[in-house]
Formats: C-alpha cells, structure tokens, sequence
C-alpha cells in the first residue's frame, strides 16, 4: 500500500509540478524513470495480491485487504498515466520514424568501426564520431519545425543518440524508447 501511496504522489508531482518539452526528456528524464519504478512497483504489488489472496483463505478481512490493493493500484495507475503516455507515445508516429533512425544507426556505428557490438576502443569511437560530424543526419518532428541531430555519443551501446540542441542530449534505448541517459 504505501508503494501505491508514493507512485500516487509521484504521478500527481510529476503532473503539476514539470512542464516538460514535448521532445526533450528532461535532464534528469523525470517520466521514463517514474515509468521504470512504476513497472517494478506494480510487479511488487502483483506479489502482494497473490499474498492478500493467500491471507483472505485464512482472514476473515482478506477480502477487504484484496479490495483496497486493487483500489490502491487503480488510483495509482491513474495518477502515473501523464508519464506512462508520455514515454508509450514514443513507439507511434514521428517517435517511431526517430526510433527506427537511431536503430539504423546503431547498426552503421558497428559497419564503420567492423564491430558486432559491445564497448569500442577510443580509435574506433573517434573514427563513428567523424563520420557522424563529416555526415549530419537530421531529423525533422512533424507538429514542429524542431530539428533534431542523430549523433554519435558513447562507445557503449546504444552508441548514438539525439542532440535537441542547445545542450539538450538524450540517449534512449532503441527497443523502448526509454531514454537512458539526458543532460
């Protein structure tokens, strides 16, 4: 119960309290990691009405217990929705053609540098990040005139990232879209 009660606050801090750009993560990525902690808790508290549904055999109250969780679970999932749509919206339309983009250079990463993947050497780093300088990949979000820069950021894997400019960088796995790292 108390985890419901601290997702809740989180969701409803989240909601009135960030005013996040509709592209940018954020620095730090507030939602994707409420999303992340919301996935754990909700795992914990599937546990928790196996174990209610247990007690209830031998507790009088138990289904009253079993009610309140699954209450408890609703109310918190409702409060956590602003930045569970958030960080799902990005497998849909113009966050899909970005996704499928940074998949396709993840890939080019590893054909420049003859990897198959895992951490490049700094020589072979330098050499992706020149490619990636001498040859800008731009990427356009439709509702906007916002350009974004695919390029490359980490010799570990996902290698590349976005650069939203003005300092704004985000690196986000290439399955989820669950932005890993933002500054």
């Amino acid at each position: 119960m108390l985890f419901c009660i601290a997702l809740t606050a989180a969701g409803l801090a989240y909601t009135m309290f960030t005013h996040p750009d509709p592209y940018f993560p954020g620095d730090p990525p507030v939602a994707d990691t409420l999303v992340e902690i919301y996935i754990v808790a909700t795992a914990l508290y599937l546990v928790g009405l196996g174990l209610s549904v247990q007690l209830s055999l031998w507790m009088r109250r138990g289904r009253a217990l079993i009610v309140a969780t699954i209450i408890a679970c609703i109310i918190s999932t409702m409060a956590m929705l602003p930045a569970l749509t958030r960080v799902a919206g990005r497998q849909f339309g113009d966050w899909a053609e970005l996704k499928r983009l940074l998949s396709e250079n993840q890939r080019h990463a590893l054909v420049l540098t003859r990897r198959s993947g895992g951490r490049l050497s700094e020589a072979e780093y330098e050499l992706a990040k020149t490619w990636f300088i001498e040859h800008p990949i731009m990427f356009r979000f439709s509702e906007t005139e916002k350009i974004v820069k695919i390029r490359m950021m980490t010799p570990l894997p996902p290698y590349v990232g976005v650069d939203f400019g003005d300092g704004r960088n985000a690196i986000f796995n290439v399955h989820t879209m669950i932005c890993d790292y933002a500054d």
